[in-house]
């Protein structure tokens, strides 16, 4: 977190800017296959810390969030902890579903039972599981080179969205957003 507190006689005011998290792999032009519902095989390659870096960082900024990966900071200790306390830090989360990494979604159940509200971006509507197939996500078409540009604008509007509206992008199911104390 971080946070700029100004003081005039006799109000004190402390602004924070909010911190996006974004749960998604690590690393660069892995091919990826795996199984459809309907049994087809799909294959991505996508460098993820190139899809981190350039659009989805990027992104978060333009939205006024500070953005963080849980790779983002080099420590010892715990990475278990370390996610959690990322997690729990988070305003709002990311969650980059594209090659369906079960780590990825292991962390956003527990985003959803946190009560956070989240943003999923999949390449493909066959890659969200039914189990929040339900849920607005921002779908992406990274075989039409040309909309890449679009990629962007269009993640850091529904960021802007969810801020406006945090508790729109919480799941109904674990209640509402717990208000801060």
């Amino acid at each position: 977190m971080t946070g700029v507190q100004t003081c005039a006689l006799p109000i004190c005011i402390s602004t924070k800017t909010p911190v996006l998290f974004v749960l998604m792999p690590f690393g660069d032009g892995r091919k990826l296959t795996f199984d459809l519902p309907d049994g087809q095989k799909h294959h991505v390659t996508c460098n993820f810390d190139q899809w981190y870096e350039g659009i989805l960082k990027p992104a978060g900024v333009d939205a006024g969030f500070l953005v963080k990966r849980a790779d983002d900071e080099l420590k010892s200790g715990s990475v278990t902890e370390q996610f959690w306390d990322d997690l729990q830090a988070a305003d709002v989360v990311l969650a980059f579903l594209t090659g369906r990494n079960p780590n990825v979604f292991y962390e956003l159940g527990l985003a959803h039972r946190e009560g956070k509200p989240v943003l999923l971006v999949v390449d493909k509507d066959e890659n969200v599981p039914f189990d929040i197939k339900h849920l607005r996500h921002y779908q992406y078409d990274d075989s039409n080179v040309d909309r890449v540009g679009t990629f962007k604008p269009g993640i850091s509007a529904c960021l802007k969205a969810i801020a406006a509206d945090p508790d729109g992008a919480v799941i109904p199911l674990y209640g509402r957003r717990k208000k801060p104390k």
